[in-house]
């Protein structure tokens, strides 16, 4: 009887852990399809039909995320009830977590499908480092020669993450990022796990840790956490896994817990992101001194960041400082009049391009709380483009009823990814300037 008790015992445990095993595959593989089919879905529902005026809205988590209080489908009801005689669509096509180069670079594989009338295109915010004075791009003599370099630096930046890891298939890992890069978080998944199945070919650790940045990016932060957890018992120097677990915390309005992550990033390597993350959770918890002390700091690291002014400028607002706030937005402002990122000029430039040869009117949307005037000025003064500003709009509803209000975070310095009333704000803004044109 005894053998028995311990073998129906044996078995227990052993199909318990099997079973388990079991559940965390399917968690880590329904992810990413999850997001997609639920995105999917909602897109199915806004297909042209004869007689409709398509949209297509084009970015990364600012656009995709808020499920149907995302700016795009609210997009769609504001102007469904403008009352100006034309049913309109709205297609999302946001994917979280990406740069420009890789949204435009699927954007004529959208075009085909959903045949728009227009693509609004708020985007860049993720790019690449790498920033060039608008002196070298405006000097009549280096006018073309500045285009060239800059248009071949985003070819590689694209050939890089997409083209180079198509000839290699094998690289199982880069493969995964890739698809992680297009918003296909399924197949990510699959690539990162097929890499912690053979761990002799790849670091594990980061492949862990990749998972756990697909699953905070669908939005599944218990999956996540697990994962950056994995890693960090792998590798316990991987700063970035420390800054994934933070951002967890952080999400979960466990702050105090996320300080102390982003606070083990840093003293592993000086990350301007874990600087910028670990500022609000300081002002989160309103210590606002030693708040502005780590975005200062991350201004000597990175002294052209236009993200940490915008940091500093939010610290001002959330104390009511306004003409400190002022101040800082002001000194973002004038680095991104004078300086430009190579990859977004060139995703915008190529995006203009698309959209002219295909006779799509284009609409450029700037982020909340930015002023437009610096993504005008990426643009010739002759192109026929409409620009939304949300700069000043923000900045004043921030002052009367306070940040948190319309942003969950602050991942990008003085704005965040939307709350409802957020995207509300941001829909109701581009719907005005979308009518103002006349064009329907």
């Amino acid at each position: 009887m005894k053998r028995l008790a311990i073998k129906k015992k044996v078995f227990l445990v052993t199909f318990g852990i099997f079973l388990s095993f079991i559940l965390l595959e399917i968690g880590l593989r329904m992810g990413g399809f999850i997001f997609l089919s639920l995105q999917e879905y909602r897109n199915t529902a806004s297909i042209k039909q004869k007689g409709e005026y398509v949209i297509l809205c084009i970015g990364e988590s600012t656009t995709a995320s808020g499920g149907n209080n995302s700016y795009p489908r609210q997009l769609e009801e504001v102007l469904n009830k403008a009352g100006v005689g034309i049913k309109f669509s709205v297609i999302n096509k946001g994917i979280p977590g990406t740069s420009s180069s890789v949204i435009v670079s699927q954007l004529e594989s959208s075009i085909n499908k959903y045949k728009p009338d227009m693509i609004i295109a708020m985007m860049g915010i993720n790019d690449s480092p790498g920033i060039v004075p608008y002196h070298d791009l405006l000097s009549k003599k280096k006018t073309s020669l500045s285009f060239l370099r800059t248009y071949k630096l985003a070819k590689l930046l694209k050939a890089h993450l997409l083209d180079n890891v198509k000839r290699k298939q094998e690289d199982t890992f880069s493969l995964g990022r890739m698809n992680m890069f297009q918003g296909d978080f399924s197949k990510a998944t699959e690539n990162f796990r097929k890499v912690i199945e053979n761990p002799e070919k790849a670091d594990s650790s980061e492949a862990y840790r990749k998972l756990g940045q697909s699953h905070l990016l669908c939005g599944d932060h218990v999956m996540a956490e697990k994962m950056f957890r994995k890693s960090i018992d792998i590798d316990p120097l991987n700063a970035a896994a420390y800054i994934g677990l933070g951002e967890c915390f952080r999400t979960n309005q466990m702050y105090g817990h996320a300080e102390k992550m982003f606070e083990k990033a840093i003293a592993i390597r000086e990350d301007v992101w874990a600087y910028i993350n670990l500022g609000y959770c300081l002002m989160k918890q309103e210590k606002y001194n030693r708040a502005q002390e780590i975005y200062k700091k991350a201004m000597e690291i990175s002294p052209k960041d236009t993200r940490i002014y915008g940091a500093l400028a939010l610290c001002y607002l959330k104390q009511k400082d306004y003409k400190s706030a002022d101040q800082y937005l002001k000194q973002a402002e004038k680095l991104q009049m004078e300086y430009y990122n190579v990859e977004t000029k060139a995703s915008y430039d190529r995006l203009k391009t698309i959209t002219t040869r295909k006779n799509i009117k284009l609409v450029c949307v700037e982020y909340p709380t930015r002023s437009v005037e610096p993504l005008k000025k990426i643009f010739d003064a002759n192109d026929d483009i409409i620009f939304v500003d949300n700069g000043e709009l923000f900045v004043e509803a921030v002052k009367r009823e306070g940040y948190d209000t319309y942003f969950t975070d602050s991942f990008a310095g003085s704005f965040g990814h939307c709350t409802a009333k957020g995207n509300r704000l941001l829909a109701e803004n581009v719907a005005n300037e979308i009518l103002k044109e006349s064009l329907f």
